[in-house]
């Protein structure tokens, strides 16, 4: 261990104790094979993926079980001439969840959640109509105004207002009493301070103003333009209504 000059050499002393003579050669290494590169994938405008939404859809088969027509005229007089890349998307967004149920036993398909999609959508076209066009712009101003127009029974009557009820894929007897019953209730009414006076201006129908909404904004692969397009002329009177209001904070 101890060289001509008598140095100790501490490489020897470490190869003793590891139990090796000399240095190990470093081990040879291989250059790392790349791993396979996947293809880029192509972005869709407004988040979308294509405009293929299988789970917003209704299933072939089932439409035609149910014996669904695709109500062309209400899309060319109501939604303004929308076309649905797919059919079946508005054929979902169009059925109550008892619609001839002893055909489909074990299938719970309906509008849902179309309605929740379509809720959301509707918000936020309100608040921004609120918001360009309200002279005041407080928090509690704003709030007022869409809480008015925000609400159930105002979809319920825009949705009849513009035909949904005609088109609504429902079967069941006591629906079909209680959308005639509001149909009774609501048909003299223009605005909204008429609607506050109507007592029963609830009904199951504004859920469908809601869905329809959701599966314009899924079709159009997620675009809230298309959306206002369609909904704002049908929003227009009563938001302007409740913009031209005299409320106090």
């Amino acid at each position: 261990m101890e060289n001509a000059d008598d140095f100790v050499d501490i490489a020897d002393i470490l190869d003793e104790l590891e139990g090796v003579k000399g240095v190990p050669k470093k081990a040879e290494t291989k250059p790392l094979k790349e791993a396979p590169k996947t293809p880029p994938t192509t972005s869709q405008p407004n988040g979308a993926a294509g405009n293929s939404h299988p789970h917003f859809q209704l299933k072939p088969e089932l439409v035609v079980k149910l014996q669904m027509e695709y109500p062309r005229k209400f899309v060319q007089e109501r939604l303004g001439g929308y076309e649905f890349k797919s059919k079946s998307t508005l054929l979902r967004a169009l059925l109550h969840r008892t619609y001839k149920q002893s055909k489909r036993p074990n299938n719970k398909t309906f509008c849902d959640p179309l309605d929740y999609v379509g809720d959301y959508v509707l918000k936020f076209i309100i608040s921004q109509y609120l918001l360009e066009h309200c002279a005041v712009k407080t928090k509690e101003q704003l709030a007022q105004r869409r809480a008015l127009i925000e609400c159930q029974e105002v979809y319920a009557l825009l949705a009849v207002r513009n035909g949904f009820h005609e088109v609504v894929f429902i079967d069941d007897r006591r629906d079909w009493e209680h959308l005639n019953e509001y149909l009774r209730n609501v048909k003299d009414v223009k605005t909204l301070k008429e609607l506050g006076d109507v007592e029963k201006r609830r009904c199951f129908i504004q859920n469908f103003f809601q869905s329809v909404a959701g599966a314009v904004y899924v079709d159009s692969g997620y675009d809230l333009r298309t959306v206002q397009r369609v909904y704002l002329p049908m929003l227009k009177p009563f938001l302007d209504e409740v913009v031209d209001m005299n409320l106090r904070d």
